[in-house]
């Protein structure tokens, strides 16, 4: 087992180390019903990118999985669920 003092040594390394630039910048937004690009049904709950590279966007999404299991993780493309009428 890692040495507390040696792990927390190691993360502030590289959390010092990171050029502004690379830091990834999370804005929430109200949360929508979509689909991914594998017709996966998640919920929209933010957009991300980087400092270096605000041009290219993912979406933060949270994906349920079949025993209930929630997690966060990032779509490139989404499509918006809409009410049947």
């Amino acid at each position: 087992m890692m040495d507390p003092a040696q792990f927390e040594e190691i993360v502030r390394g590289v959390l010092t180390d990171r050029e502004p630039a690379d830091v990834r910048v999370i804005m929430p937004v109200t949360a929508f019903a979509a689909q991914d690009d594998d017709g996966d049904d998640v919920e929209v709950v933010g957009v991300t990118f980087t400092q270096a590279d605000n041009e290219n966007l993912s979406f933060v999404v949270m994906v349920e999985m079949e025993d209930g299991e929630v997690f966060p993780t990032m779509r490139d493309t989404v499509w918006r669920r809409t009410a049947e009428i």
